[in-house]
């Protein structure tokens, strides 16, 4: 099963992290609800991770919870793009932190 995959379980626990350390911890079940929709579609660890987090983030958008989640540091006024495991601005595609290391 996808989720007992230890990049996959490290993956989600880091986006926990994400989520703790900009304010939004209380939006960590978010998670957990996706990864078991997820799942049942997708077993490609690495495609399984990139979807969790893209739809978690794009949930908290969605739902005016903070439509820039996680905000770029560099500009303030957009989200960052979680691409090839780290958040990089969209702008300039600067690598900005790795998943689990946002301040």
């Amino acid at each position: 099963m996808i989720l007992t995959d230890r990049y996959v379980a490290d993956s989600l626990e880091q986006l926990r992290r994400d989520l703790r350390a900009t304010g939004r911890g209380n939006y960590s079940d978010f998670v957990s609800t996706r990864a078991a929709e997820v799942a049942a579609v997708e077993n490609e660890p690495r495609r399984f991770v990139e979807k969790v987090v893209e739809d978690v983030q794009q949930r908290l958008q969605d739902e005016f919870i903070d439509t820039t989640w996680p905000a770029c540091p560099r500009h303030l006024n957009h989200p960052l793009n979680y691409v090839e495991g780290a958040w990089r601005c969209p702008r300039d595609g600067t690598i900005v932190a790795s998943l689990g290391s946002l301040k």
